[in-house]
């Protein structure tokens, strides 16, 4: 940009987070979410659109509970999908959190996956054919404490069509995933369990295809 970087300020009172973004090829605007913070008060999601333009529209989700958003990502179709985690009226002390809006972010739509302890969602990725994988960690399920944990989301219903738990026998988790080989995925994050845990916790790096099933033993570094 031969006029340098273009900064743009919004918010409320409080404090507020932006802890992921997606930029929409078709409309030249980006997407954003994060949280909010009051003194004395809950955590609220907090999604925002930019335009082209640096105009923005922004507003809170969420419930009386500790509500945050992670990462984002926009379907071809032009829907905007975030994750994060809600601890409001969850089944465990905090439930996976899918929010579903568009681009005008009329009438957010959420939803909550897991199971009865506590599962993050942390990244998410949106293909090509509408298909939405999002990675976090979860000690709902699978061998560790936590472990890191896909799954596959139907963008009509926000239901997980598969969920898939990897790690092993201590704490690990995925913070990021992307689209990989033959339909596949790919995600990171870091891990206790695996070799070779010269420090206290090592990246870590696992690899599934497109019904989330693993296609290599998980490999730390």
């Amino acid at each position: 940009n031969p006029s340098g970087p273009k900064e743009k300020m919004f918010g409320g009172s409080g404090s507020q987070y932006l802890q992921g973004v997606a930029w929409d090829p078709i409309s030249g605007a980006t997407a954003a979410v994060g949280y909010t913070y009051i003194s004395g008060k809950s955590n609220q999601g907090l999604m925002a659109i930019i335009d082209g333009a640096g105009a923005v529209k922004s507003t809170t989700v969420g419930g009386t509970g500790s509500d945050l958003l992670y990462d984002v990502a926009i379907l071809p179709a032009g829907q905007v999908w975030a994750v994060g985690y809600t601890s409001t009226a969850s089944s465990g002390s905090r439930d996976g959190w899918l929010v579903r809006t568009q681009m005008t972010l009329s009438t957010p739509v959420e939803y909550k996956v897991g199971g009865l302890k506590s599962d993050t969602l942390h990244d998410i990725t949106a293909t090509d054919d509408g298909r939405l994988v999002a990675a976090g960690y979860s000690d709902s399920g699978g061998a560790g404490v936590y472990d890191g944990w896909l799954i596959e989301a139907d963008p009509k219903t926000g239901q997980a069509l598969w969920s898939t738990y990897i790690g092993g026998a201590k704490n690990d988790y995925l913070y990021a995933v992307d689209r990989g080989a033959a339909g596949g995925y790919i995600a990171g994050g870091r891990s206790y369990s695996y070799p070779p845990l010269v420090t206290d916790a090592d990246t870590w790096q696992v690899g599934v295809d497109a019904a989330g099933q693993l296609l290599c033993k998980p490999v730390g570094k």
